[in-house]
């Protein structure tokens, strides 16, 4: 029997407790790594799976994260957001499990959530992060200059996103989600617009590339972003639908699956 069939349709994650999200998500040839937040006091865990039979080999929690997003690894190192503390933290890996943290870069040193780190992606060993960007007052719908960055070289690759995530390495070229707008884009240009707060990027073996969609809050009729996706977080009437979408590099066969039945949101994809 092929291992993939064995593969669980629904894994309890072992927190003992529930929770508040389930973010970041990456993969190695052993393990599949996530990053949760418990409900009861907000903490980021991290929770690592068998990859071939989704078995819940370790939980531990990352006290030094505030507000875990993304997840990724990086040689014998494993990368993980603290958007809270502007942070992105390493933390050695042994098996399953994983050691004392360090701090591998930060736009501010402030220690609190003013670019809203999010997402990880990998080109060759360099390592890139996506980012709103300083806010321009109290809500993150004010944030004009989001960017992917090359924290390895210390170079900006793009600027003037609208709340990026997702940011993902695909044959020699950057995609992202550029939520705000709704859109998946190549570089600085959009492949297609999709019904919902975009979010999660993945490439399938065929190059057949996934992405989320999720509800959002529509902005006043009256403001001048409306008609953008906000962030679920945000006040206002929902719009949008939860959903897996399906199509090809340029934007064409595309097939969308509503999920709703699960959850308003998605953060993250992997195709196993």
């Amino acid at each position: 029997m092929d291992l993939a069939t064995q593969r669980k349709e629904w894994v309890d994650i072992g927190l003992g407790q529930p929770l508040a999200s389930g973010v970041g998500l990456c993969t190695d040839d052993q393990f599949v790594y996530h990053v949760i937040v418990a409900n009861a006091d907000f903490g980021t865990h991290l929770c690592v799976l068998d990859r071939w039979t989704l078995d819940v080999v370790n939980v531990q929690p990352l006290p030094e994260i505030d507000d875990g997003h993304s997840v990724l690894r990086l040689s014998d190192e494993l990368m993980v957001v603290s958007t809270g503390t502007d942070e992105i933290v390493a933390y050695p890996l042994r098996g399953p499990e994983v050691g004392p943290a360090r701090v591998v870069w930060s736009p501010t040193d402030s220690g609190s959530d003013t670019h809203h780190i999010n997402s990880l992606a990998l080109v060759g060993d360099e390592l890139l992060c996506s980012a709103f960007g300083p806010k321009e007052d109290d809500s993150w719908a004010s944030a004009r200059n989001g960017y992917i960055r090359n924290v390895t070289a210390g170079t900006i690759l793009l600027s003037g996103l609208r709340q990026p995530h997702s940011a993902t390495w695909h044959d020699d070229q950057l995609f992202l989600c550029n939520s705000l707008e709704g859109s998946v884009n190549r570089n600085d240009e959009v492949v297609a617009y999709l019904y919902g707060y975009t979010r999660g990027l993945a490439f399938g073996p065929d190059g057949t590339l996934y992405a989320g969609t999720s509800l959002s809050r529509r902005p006043p009729r009256e403001s001048e972003d409306a008609g953008l996706f906000q962030n679920p977080g945000h006040d206002g009437e929902l719009h949008g639908q939860c959903a897996l979408v399906t199509m090809n590099v340029q934007g064409a066969n595309r097939l969308e699956m509503a999920i709703a039945p699960f959850g308003n949101e998605i953060y993250d994809i992997v195709v196993l």
